[in-house]
């Protein structure tokens, strides 16, 4: 575990919004630390250690991001359909549903050419794909259901689809 890596993850499991535009500032660390191995230290293999950690969390940041991402939109997606009488009763009965925060994704994907260990990564690409797969993986356990079950199933399976959401 490395410092920039636990400073990463403690940003995208803690959700604020204030510190998700900061996510790359971290993995910054990593360019500093791989410019002293090579310059200052002239060290290889201490290069190619830092190298090792930078392919190793970089592939745990994008997962994780992509991740959050996706809950998050599903969050507000859902809580965009849920019905306002719906919402009512439940406030009626002491729960209140919110709308999720806003997490300000919208920078942190836009980047098209981070910058690592003097590599370009489009981040926006990796974090697309990754997105893309869980929603296809998501689609198909959800056609399966509906065509495992009858038609009243559908109304029951949407509603727990929607609250699930929330969890």
């Amino acid at each position: 575990m490395s410092l920039p890596w636990i400073l990463t993850d403690y940003i995208l499991t803690s959700k604020d919004p204030s510190l998700t535009e900061c996510l790359l500032y971290q993995l910054d660390l990593y360019n500093d630390a791989g410019n002293y191995s090579l310059t200052k230290f002239r060290k290889q293999f201490l290069y190619d250690e830092v190298e090792a950690e930078v392919n190793l969390c970089f592939d745990q940041f994008v997962f994780k991001l992509s991740d959050s991402v996706l809950a998050y939109f599903k969050q507000l997606s859902s809580s965009m359909f849920l019905d306002k009488r719906f919402r009512c009763e439940c406030s009626n009965l002491g729960l209140n549903i919110t709308t999720p925060v806003c997490m300000r994704y919208k920078t942190l994907l836009k980047q098209r050419h981070v910058q690592l260990l003097g590599r370009s990564i489009d981040l926006n690409r990796l974090v697309t794909q990754r997105i893309n797969i869980a929603l296809l993986k998501t689609l198909d356990v959800a056609i399966s259901r509906f065509e495992a079950d009858d038609l009243t199933a559908i109304v029951v399976s949407s509603i727990s689809f929607a609250i699930l959401a929330f969890i």
